[in-house]
């Protein structure tokens, strides 16, 4: 997985957690309210005999003649307020038998904690993926650029070529300023393969093509000095062109191919390595 999309997924499951545990939160305060709300419901002078008359039915505990506000559990006689503050005791499970308005609205809450959950996840892994998406956008585009880069310095490369041995063929004495020309075109070539190198660590394609051009960068077209022949021009012109297709196929695996280490380019490449070229 991309160091991107790890950090996506990071992000994502990170939002997740954070929302589970505010929501975790919230799920126990408002079960603490409600218990609350109940308590002063089954306590409340209308409803204390309804209460008693919950736990007798429950075989909780027995009512006290004459006294709503006692109850009697395990024989020991004690106030509704002390049963209640018993944790022991039954309070809590007879007075939510007793007030059921109070109950339902367990319902309703649990779906609205689990409905903003699930939007919450949603919304995390929307961005999370989001995000994900305008960085491979991102990293296509870098890659197109490249490869278009990529395309017109091999262009400028064999046009320069051209000029330089068609001026060689016609007169003795090499141009200097076409023979610069040249061996700039073979530096900017050099140049881009470098950027798609450090793109695409590990990728041996544009790591040989590069070699050879900054070999041919500090060398003489022409290979020697004087008038050159048809012969001597064709033969220089084969090895631009050689390069110049590589090129051009390095450049459309870079644009096209999604893994990081693309094969390699044709057995161009790997026979050019072999005989060091």
């Amino acid at each position: 997985m991309r160091t991107w999309a790890r950090i996506a997924v990071i992000v994502g499951a990170a939002s997740v957690m954070f929302a589970a545990g505010f929501l975790a939160g919230r799920v126990g305060g408002q079960g603490s309210a409600e218990a609350e709300a109940q308590a002063v419901y089954c306590l409340s002078a209308a409803h204390r005999a309804e209460l008693v008359e919950a736990a007798e039915s429950l075989d909780v505990g027995v009512a006290v003649a004459g006294d709503p506000t006692r109850i009697t559990i395990d024989g020991a006689d004690v106030t509704l307020r002390a049963w209640r503050a018993d944790p022991d005791a039954d309070f809590a499970r007879v007075c939510r038998s007793v007030a059921p308005r109070a109950g339902a609205s367990a319902a309703p809450t649990t779906t609205f904690v689990f409905g903003v959950l699930t939007a919450l996840i949603t919304a995390a892994v929307g961005s999370a993926l989001a995000w994900f998406s305008s960085a491979r956008k991102d990293v296509i585009t870098q890659r197109r650029q490249q490869a278009e880069r990529l395309r017109a310095a091999a262009r400028d490369l064999d046009q320069a070529a051209e000029s330089y041995l068609r001026a060689r063929r016609a007169s003795g004495p090499p141009d200097r300023g076409l023979r610069d020309a040249v061996q700039q075109r073979w530096i900017g070539l050099a140049s881009v393969l470098a950027e798609i190198m450090a793109a695409r660590p590990g990728w041996e394609a544009p790591e040989v093509l590069r070699a050879r051009a900054v070999q041919a960068s500090g060398a003489d077209l022409a290979t020697k000095g004087g008038q050159i022949t048809d012969t001597d021009a064709t033969a220089a012109r084969a090895t631009v062109i050689d390069v110049t297709s590589e090129a051009d196929r390095v450049a459309a695996v870079h644009e096209f191919t999604r893994q990081s280490q693309p094969p390699q380019v044709g057995a161009q490449v790997a026979s050019n390595r072999k005989s060091g070229r």
